[in-house]
């Protein structure tokens, strides 16, 4: 078995704590072409914003995020995704209204709800795909965007 030889690295700046046991890695060179055509995913796709590039909590218009869909689930470069909320529940009072007090006490417990779909509350465009996840950009957001948001096909 042969010996690995010694080198010495001097790291003159650092985004975050460099600690023993961490690996230098060659950097890969890649480029992103001049030109992305907006399109809709070739299959209705659903999936969650799994992180952001950096240390936010929130991002919004502009920010970079990465997805847990790729190449794999037929996502493309190009590809444009809805940002949406969480869906909400609803007790449906009208039917409440209409059931006997029994039946009311009973739905109270159970927690018999109404699933409503949740609102879009922005876009992203899809620059950079590998096998099962993403890196997309946000086009637009009406409100700031946490991490685990649902992405979906508009």
């Amino acid at each position: 078995m042969e010996s690995a030889e010694l080198r010495r690295l001097l790291i003159n700046n650092s985004a975050k704590e460099i600690r023993v046991g961490d690996r230098l890695l060659v950097r890969e060179e890649s480029t992103i072409g001049a030109t992305i055509f907006p399109t809709e995913p070739a299959l209705d796709i659903e999936g969650r914003i799994v992180a952001f590039l950096g240390n936010e909590q929130m991002v919004s218009q502009l920010d970079t995020v990465v997805i847990n869909l790729g190449a794999g689930d037929n996502l493309a470069i190009g590809d444009v995704l809805a940002i949406s909320k969480e869906d909400s529940m609803m007790v449906d009072g009208t039917e409440r209204d209409r059931m006997s007090f029994r039946q009311r006490m009973r739905a109270l417990f159970s927690r018999d709800r109404l699933q409503l779909p949740g609102d879009e509350i922005g876009t992203l465009l899809v620059y950079r795909t590998f096998d099962s996840m993403s890196y997309a950009v946000v086009l637009s957001s009406l409100e700031p965007i946490e991490s685990n948001s649902r992405v979906l096909s508009p």
